[in-house]
């Protein structure tokens, strides 16, 4: 009783101490990609249901539906958004020592636990608005109701394991194949269990339910195909993308021989299994209900459900997060098949479990509150934001250019300061045009760079720095046009704003566009742009910049100017005979723009 006592202590003080640390985390980590993403995609526009949906990988349905509660109800801080996965860790937590406890060795069931709580990778995905910490959490849960059915099948339990794995993979879609090798799993025990016509068939309809349930996630992922929106990850190979991500990120390390070593290690835990179904004395004995087999049946269908969706479906090999599951899978069968094996009487198995304690010394070795394992050189801090902020006037429109994968932290950090500065501009290589500059020092920069800009700001734990440009350069107006108006709130989809032909003397200029107006739309988000496009004779386009309304901010209510903003055009095509700015209204929207002005100037 003493021993049952000091076990239920340790695991409520490892709960308080990592929810604490998990917390912390949640309102000081700067703001991810992915999370800007799906912030303006869709929370802020609360469409995260087909048809009326930006198409994207990025909407986990059910994060994006609980994000947006908690958006409507408390606002729009990184914290809030990031609640509903925050939460979901008390689920995960308690399941994963539901899980844990079905083991009798101490040394194993603690070794097994602290893998699954204290694997930081996969424990950082609780502080994030994203879909994989919610679906990690109702995974486990699934777990745990499964394994209970295992030992006392009921229709309830197997309902249970359906729905919780429903609400599972409308957080995370990559589950839909795993979740319906263990519906499918419970579903042979079931049918093995029954004794009457009438139970057998109850199974049979609670089966097709779970079809009928899972059916528009289904439909939801083959259109993502279909739309091309399944691009994460590659083709090339299972350990090229798969294997070495998850190698990276959870032990912070992958090399060639490092997948044979995997290899290896899976073959020996089926081997083992094998060892125990043919030698062990009574294991055969209700071969369906031993954990060690689920489990080992799981992680192999999932490989195995992997390559088949690669070469029959063409899907791209998973990546990092869109292979999480294979984690605790993996973690799983190891822990229960070493577990069999001690209990069949191989005593020295239980060395075997020793690997597991590397987890919690990686653990503790990454605590910190404000970076993540995955890269962080796609998200640019908000001390930068203050610092550019605090230098430059909005009004000046001062100009900040950075990498593609910038783009959208720092559009929300805007969207959170009102909206005020103009975007980022973006490209893949660091240009010397605009007033700011956020560089990646890993990177190669051009020659002259360090005698035009003056670092101001750095962020050492992403290899980020803020640059200044020394000498800004001058802007010469050279075309302006006023009083654009569109008189009233129409819906059209396309407004122009300006057109100019560019004449021999500006090819291959920067040149710089000022959009001043007073917009009054109705819908909040305005979800519409201001483009900036280059066309040559034919009328095709070269290239564009634009700025994104919607990402400025929510609600445009016809205050004087609250539209002030500029787009820098790095350079003018060769070839482009035109440039002409327009308002693209995207949900074709009522919208009134009015006392209008747009003014062109070339940079020098």
């Amino acid at each position: 009783m003493r021993s049952a006592g000091s076990q239920s202590y340790i695991v409520w003080t490892l709960f308080v101490a990592l929810f604490s640390y998990l917390l912390i985390r949640t309102v000081y980590l700067p703001i991810q990609h992915d999370e800007s993403a799906t912030f303006f995609y869709y929370i802020q526009t609360g469409s995260f249901l087909p048809p009326d949906v930006h198409w994207d990988a990025n909407n986990h349905i059910l994060n994006s539906f609980l994000s947006y509660c908690c958006y409507k109800l408390l606002g729009n801080e990184p914290w809030i958004l990031r609640l509903p996965n925050l939460l979901a860790f008390v689920l995960y937590f308690w399941a994963a020592w539901g899980v844990a406890v079905t083991i009798k060795k101490s040394f194993i069931k603690w070794g097994f636990f602290l893998s699954l709580v204290m694997a930081h990778y996969l424990f950082e995905y609780f502080g994030q608005t994203r879909g994989y910490g919610l679906s990690m959490a109702l995974l486990m849960a699934g777990t745990f109701f499964l394994l209970r059915f295992l030992k006392h099948p009921g229709k309830w339990l197997f309902a249970l394991v359906i729905f919780t794995l429903f609400l599972a993979t409308s957080a995370n879609l990559t589950l839909l194949t795993p979740s319906f090798l263990m519906i499918f799993y419970v579903l042979i025990v079931a049918l093995l269990s029954e004794k009457s016509v009438k139970s057998y068939c109850v199974t049979i309809g609670l089966f097709l339910s779970s079809l009928l349930l899972f059916y528009p996630l289904i439909w939801y992922s083959f259109e993502l195909k279909t739309r091309g929106a399944l691009y994460y990850g590659g083709t090339s190979g299972f350990w090229e993308y798969t294997g070495q991500s998850l190698s990276t990120y959870f032990i912070g390390s992958y090399a060639d021989w490092m997948a044979v070593v995997y290899t290896l290690l899976i073959c020996g835990l089926l081997a083992g299994l094998l060892f125990l179904i043919v030698k062990a004395n009574g294991y055969r004995k209700q071969l369906l209900h031993r954990p060690s087999f689920f489990f080992s049946y799981l992680f192999v269908g999932a490989i195995a459900a992997i390559f088949a969706m690669r070469y029959l479906l063409h899907v791209n090999f998973p990546e990092d997060r869109a292979a999480l599951y294979l984690f605790p899978f993996l973690m799983f069968m190891f822990t229960f098949v070493i577990n069999d094996a001690i209990v069949s009487g191989i005593k020295n198995a239980s060395w075997c479990i020793l690997p597991l304690v590397y987890f919690p010394i990686h653990f503790i070795a990454h605590i910190n509150i404000s970076t993540t394992i995955f890269p962080m050189s796609e998200n640019p801090p908000a001390a930068f934001f203050d610092r550019f902020s605090k230098e430059k006037n909005p009004a000046e429109l001062p100009s900040i250019g950075g990498y593609k994968m910038q783009r959208l932290c720092w559009a929300y950090m805007n969207h959170q300061r009102g909206g005020h500065y103009s975007q980022m501009l973006v490209s893949d290589q660091v240009d010397t045009i605009c007033d700011y500059q956020i560089v990646d020092i890993s990177r190669k920069l051009p020659t002259n760079f360090r005698t035009l800009y003056t670092q101001v700001n750095t962020v050492p734990d992403n290899n980020l720095n803020l640059y200044r440009r020394s000498i800004p350069l001058t802007r010469k107006l050279i075309s302006r046009q006023d009083t654009i108006s569109n008189w009233n709130h129409s819906n059209e989809e396309f407004f122009n704003l300006f057109s100019f032909e560019l004449p021999d003397s500006l090819k291959g200029c920067p040149v710089f566009v000022c959009i001043t107006a007073t917009i009054d739309a109705h819908a909040a988000p305005f979800v519409a742009s201001v483009v900036v496009s280059q066309k040559d004779k034919a009328g095709k386009e070269l290239n564009q910049e634009n700025i994104h309304l919607d990402w400025l901010k929510k609600t445009w209510n016809n205050q004087p100017g609250n539209l002030h903003h500029g787009i820098v055009v790095p350079y003018t095509h060769p070839d482009a005979s035109q440039l002409i700015v327009y308002l693209w209204n995207q949900k074709k929207m009522p919208f009134l723009l009015h006392n209008g002005k747009v003014e062109l100037f070339v940079l020098k």
